[in-house]
């Protein structure tokens, strides 16, 4: 009887389980600008929008003015998504809404813009991340939501100390594309400044593409010991960092591929720079890899090293003379040397087809793109110097156009495009040229068509695949395909229809993805061993799979 009501039991929850849930959309709120310009609106805004019980609007977005300054003085902080777009006419063609960062009552600076316990989208927004007296904020957003989704599209942020996005949580998603980040530097050393630092947890899926960054101290991507299920970062400019691109060793699915890399790592190292960046003490280069420990290759659906991916192909490292003079001028005196592209052990590994038959990684054009306009590297190697000499923490270095931080809207300070005798100019898949496409709005309407041109197609379905390995212990991937953009959920139940975990919630793309599940609910317990049900549903559609933990 018991393995009959057992049957029944299961039989009956599928039936409720394969129908789709009534899917929320997009609950906004339309924010004009304070004609008042107070100091605290945009908090106020934000902490008086709930319902009547006092609990956070269901699936809200704050719908800003184009053009519209809208100020904050405290972090805020949201138990749930923060999503923040600014849609609508301005009659100057500024695209943007402006967030400005004030200094509260007592005169202290905000430590960052929000915390966000959810997804995270920015879309149309201008981020100026310093107070009138010159004080940084740290970070714009921490995330401390396992499985979150980060969007950011067609944003500006600069002045920030540390960090653009700092993620305190495990198998996030994060995709940046047309935006453009500057001036994200800090004296505390020559780490300070980065894009986004995962904390050393694992990350579903990382895309960067189409972005300009200029004066951002570096590292740009952190993530160190764990791993990403897809890495892409695929033209993006990168202009005048410390150090390299990225800090992370464990590539496992990479694609890096049609950037320019201009004054990138331009910090260089000497030996005991080395003994504290490379697991081995080499140099560390521009593209790493280094050995993944055992106990982190399930957690990516790999069985060996051999099976790690990589494709880094049409991309141009160079460096201007007035790094190349610094460089010398260090190398006479402390070994300073500039990054090479691959280190000695990624090299070897690069051309070993027998070892790593899914190594792609291909050498840079090193040769000037000739960018029409750049912000010059003159204050960058005055404080790279003042750090090799005394090690003092004291001089900031960025690129400040008019004089006054608080007031530099502006969508592109500098002219990174080049001309067509240029060497990057037709390098790039299809005969693009490299780096943020943005510059050349001819060539990115191009781009654009000729990508949903292919994507169109492309075979493309709406399939969760059976998990990766089943049965597992305790980390196991699971792929799925969606077959059009929108709202997704991806959740593990038990048998008796009780939520376990949250893998996905939020606006996806079409195309393929993967998330991970180690094995533990929703407040981090691992769970017992037994067959688990994953669900995915997008679109109206639903899908569903056993998974097997066997511990």
């Amino acid at each position: 009887m018991k393995i009959r009501w057992h049957i029944v039991l299961v039989a009956l929850f599928a039936v409720v389980f394969l129908q789709p849930l009534q899917s929320s959309a997009q609950n906004y709120l339309d924010v004009p600008p304070d004609p008042n310009f107070a100091k605290d609106y945009l908090n106020n805004v934000i902490y008086g929008d709930t319902t009547e019980t006092g609990e956070r609007v269901p699936d809200r977005v704050y719908r800003l003015q184009p053009g519209g300054i809208y100020y904050f003085n405290n972090v805020i902080k949201i138990k749930g998504d923060l999503k923040i777009v600014a849609e609508g006419e301005n009659p100057s063609g500024f695209n943007k809404a402006i967030i400005l960062a004030a200094a509260n009552e007592q005169g202290v600076r905000p430590a960052r813009f929000a915390e966000a316990h959810g997804d995270v989208l920015f879309k149309n927004i201008y981020f100026s991340m310093i107070t009138d007296k010159d004080k940084q904020v740290n970070d714009l957003v921490r995330v401390y939501k396992d499985g979150a989704v980060i969007r950011m599209e067609n944003c500006f942020a600069e002045w920030l100390k540390l960090f653009v996005f700092r993620v305190y949580s495990a198998n996030t998603s994060v995709y940046i594309k047309d935006c453009y980040f500057r001036n994200i530097t800090g004296v505390g050393g020559p780490f300070n400044g980065k894009i986004v630092q995962f904390q050393n947890n694992p990350v579903n899926e990382l895309i960067l593409q189409n972005n300009t960054m200029a004066n951002v101290q570096g590292p740009l991507i952190n993530i160190r010991f764990n791993t990403v299920g897809l890495l892409k970062f695929d033209h993006n400019t990168v202009v005048n960092t410390l150090k390299w691109p990225f800090h992370f060793e464990y590539w496992t699915n990479g694609i890096v591929t049609n950037n320019i890399f201009f004054n990138v790592a331009s910090y260089g190292e000497n030996r005991a720079d080395a003994s504290n960046q490379d697991q081995e003490g080499l140099m560390f280069g521009i593209v790493n890899l280094y050995t993944i420990p055992d106990s982190l290759l399930p957690q990516v659906g790999l069985t060996s090293q051999a099976d790690r991916r990589m494709l880094v192909r049409n991309n141009l490292y160079y460096h201007d003379q007035s790094v190349l003079d610094y460089i010398a001028k260090w190398w006479a005196s402390d070994s300073v040397r500039l990054e090479p592209w691959m280190n000695e052990r990624t090299r070897a590994w690069a051309e070993d087809d027998n070892a790593f038959p899914y190594l792609d990684i291909q050498d840079p054009i090193q040769e000037d793109p000739q960018f029409f306009e750049y912000p010059t590297a003159d204050s960058m190697v005055k404080k790279m110097d003042q750090w090799r000499t005394d090690g003092k923490k004291t001089t900031w270095w960025w690129v400040d156009d008019d004089g006054d931080k608080v007031s530099n809207a502006t969508d592109r300070p500098h002219t990174l495009a080049f001309p067509t005798s240029s060497p990057a100019y037709d390098a790039a898949d299809g005969g693009f040229p490299l780096g943020d496409l943005n510059w050349f709005p001819e060539k990115k309407a191009e781009w654009v068509t000729a990508v949903e041109e292919s994507r169109a197609s492309a075979p493309r379905e709406f399939a969760l695949l059976q998990n990766y390995p089943n049965p597992f212990n305790p980390t196991t991937r699971v792929l799925y395909s969606l077959d059009k953009p929108g709202r997704t959920r991806l959740i593990v139940y038990d048998l008796m229809g009780r939520k376990v975990r949250t893998l996905v919630d939020g606006d996806m793309p079409a195309g393929r993805h993967v998330a991970v599940w180690d094995g533990r609910d929703a407040d981090g317990v691992s769970v017992p061993s037994g067959i688990y049900l994953c669900r995915l549903e997008a679109a109206g559609k639903v899908a569903v799979r056993k998974m097997v933990l066997s511990k």
